[in-house]
């Protein structure tokens, strides 16, 4: 750097007890501009997340929890849900869920959580969000549930999210991939070269309570799983798509997918196969039209690996 340039900049003050911070969260690695014209913020309840940018805050919270296996955060931050492998042999599907929406409640206090354990008979791996309808959707190879998180919780029990009830099942069997939710309700699951539609508001539910059979009830001692011999499994073969979407490639089989960034491709998913998926030593990388067939408009070239993770930004 220049030395002319040098006399321009100033290093920050050292952290002390009379460093100015606008909250008591905010982390030690930032500094604040005062009385320099630097613009005034306001907080106020409906910019909260804004907020908690604007005044770099941070908290670590640490809890023991099973071995954890996917993370979900609904698209309006209200709800997060945590799927995990338990039982002794890490065989038994397990779920943590928390209302974020405690988090603007100004205590600084991360949310407790609430657990239940899947009735489902295989460990889940897939997890999708509607924020319009407040469902999580849970699944397994075989099997995808939905449990409804806008339940009333009248037990006193202040920031604890209520109980989930269950709502929906569908038969998966062909559609073991990742799951996404389409505008106007459509539920869509992954399998190779196809995904399945489900119509949400048209398919059947398990009732006000929860408990009522969707599709043919399973034979219990007929069921292929790993889980314990006392594991509550519910027994719902659930129901079936309503369409299909069939894939341009006929083998192209996604591992993981994240919906385009851009608001006017809502149908638009950028997805990612395993090397194992495809039957071959490649990593494919892709945008998929959900709307159109499947298929594919752009392929991106140079991963040499297994894509975990998909990070994008539009302006």
């Amino acid at each position: 750097m220049p030395e002319s340039a040098k006399g321009l900049l100033t290093r920050p003050e050292k952290w002390n007890a009379s460093t100015h911070i606008p909250n008591k969260l905010s982390t030690p690695c930032s500094r604040f501009r005062v009385g320099d014209g630097s613009p005034t913020f306001i907080p106020t309840d409906s910019n909260t997340l804004a907020t908690n940018i604007f005044q770099a805050r941070c908290e670590i919270t640490a809890d023991h929890i099973l071995n954890p296996i996917n993370l979900l955060v609904s698209p309006g931050s209200e709800f997060m849900v945590v799927l995990a492998a338990g039982g002794c042999k890490e065989r038994e599907p397990h779920m943590y869920y928390y209302s974020l929406k405690s988090l603007r409640d100004g205590s600084g206090e991360f949310p407790p959580d609430r657990t239940m354990d899947i009735p489902l008979a295989d460990i889940a791996y897939g997890a999708g969000i509607d924020q319009e309808r407040k469902l999580v959707f849970i699944g397994s190879p075989n099997r995808l549930k939905s449990y409804y998180w806008g339940m009333v919780d009248n037990s006193g029990n202040g920031r604890k999210p209520p109980e989930l009830l269950p709502t929906h099942t569908f038969c998966t069997t062909r559609f073991a991939g990742p799951i996404t939710i389409l505008p106007a309700g459509r539920l869509i699951r992954a399998g190779r070269g196809f995904a399945g539609v489900w119509n949400l508001d048209s398919q059947p539910t398990h009732g006000p309570e929860g408990t009522d059979i969707i599709g043919e009830q399973m034979d219990p001692e007929y069921l292929d799983t790993w889980r314990d011999e006392d594991a509550d499994i519910e027994l719902s073969e659930g129901s079936n798509p309503d369409t299909i979407i069939a894939f341009e490639d006929s083998k192209f089989k996604p591992s993981l997918w994240h919906t385009h960034p851009d608001p006017s491709k809502s149908a638009v998913m950028l997805a990612a196969t395993d090397a194992g998926g495809m039957g071959e030593a490649t990593y494919y990388c892709r945008t998929l039209d959900l709307e159109n067939g499947g298929w594919v408009i752009t392929r991106y070239l140079g991963n040499g690996g297994i894509v975990q993770a998909f990070s994008n930004h539009c302006q």
